[in-house]
């Protein structure tokens, strides 16, 4: 399980609590997420599979650890709509993690093996990730270690199979040669 830092997740709710009951009663501690797709607040209400009622369970995920750290301190054990509530981070599977990938000592997030740095806080990575070789990858392309490495300026690996040139169908300017 990986503890979601930005994410509470609350439990004994009245199963009548809508999602802007929710947003208007947790919003009052930090400002809650919004989805990039629907631009809604990121509130996820549990339900029944079978009956499609509120279970009386949601998660709620904050723009900043902080808000959610002060949600649990505000809110655990106290009352929602005339039932008190059980408030703390929220826990999700681990389905994604690979090898290599590591985790950043500053934040705890989960960062790919090809990082060397933080996503979430830009901290280096440091000894505790693992090796520096990164997570191996296609030639030329997102990889680690002695066939080069994802490069933002140059979009091709090093080393053996693509050379500085961006790779094997990239002649020395770095354009792919005609009719390709």
């Amino acid at each position: 399980m990986i503890t979601q830092e930005d994410t509470i997740f609350v439990s004994g709710m009245d199963p009548g609590a809508t999602e802007m009951d929710i947003e208007t009663h947790f919003g009052a501690i930090g400002i809650i997420k919004k989805d990039k797709r629907t631009m809604k607040p990121k509130i996820w209400l549990y339900r029944h599979k079978d009956t499609g009622l509120s279970k009386g369970e949601a998660t709620v995920t904050y723009d900043d650890i902080n808000a959610a750290q002060s949600a649990i301190a505000w809110f655990d054990g106290r009352d929602f709509n005339g039932c008190i509530i059980k408030v703390s981070l929220a826990q999700r599977q681990n389905n994604w993690s690979k090898g290599g990938d590591w985790k950043c000592s500053s934040c705890n997030n989960t960062n790919f093996a090809w990082r060397n740095e933080c996503n979430r806080c830009k901290t280096p990575k440091g000894d505790d990730g693992g090796n520096n070789r990164g997570g191996g990858g296609p030639p030329g392309g997102y990889g680690g270690g002695d066939r080069g490495g994802y490069n933002r300026d140059n979009r091709g690996g090093g080393g053996e199979f693509g050379g500085n040139s961006g790779g094997p169908m990239r002649n020395n300017s770095g354009n792919r040669p005609r009719p390709y």
